[in-house]
């Protein structure tokens, strides 16, 4: 039996939440793409790693939130480590002057990571 024939197929509302998405398979690849959007204030960056869902947080208005804390800095500038929480795998995101700290959340829907919020703080 081929590995076509055992996966299960996506249901109809998970092919709604991925339709026209890039895959990604890395909770700190999704961590980065939100970063680097905030540091260069592309909402396309953020849109391509948010599912497609009514309630999903809009980039944009995102961006114009949280833009400010991430001027002048580099994405190389941050330091990306998983990190659990009640069973749940968040991704913390450090500053290397410690004055930005991130925590949020990575969804995960079949094999496709998905950001689902989050707030910067600043010390």
């Amino acid at each position: 039996m081929s590995a076509e024939e055992t996966e299960a197929p996506i249901d109809v509302l998970t092919a709604s939440l991925i339709e026209g998405k890039e895959k990604i398979t890395s909770k700190t690849e999704v961590a980065k793409r939100v970063v680097q959007g905030l540091i260069s204030k592309d909402a396309s960056l953020i849109e391509s790693v948010v599912a497609n869902d009514i309630d999903a947080l809009d980039p944009q208005h995102y961006i114009n939130t949280f833009s400010q804390l991430f001027e002048n800095r580099d994405l190389k500038d941050f330091t990306f480590t998983e990190k659990m929480d009640g069973g749940q795998v968040l991704i913390q995101v450090i500053s290397a002057d410690g004055q930005i700290n991130f925590i949020f959340g990575v969804s995960k829907i079949d094999d496709w990571y998905f950001f689902n919020g989050g707030v910067p703080t600043v010390k």
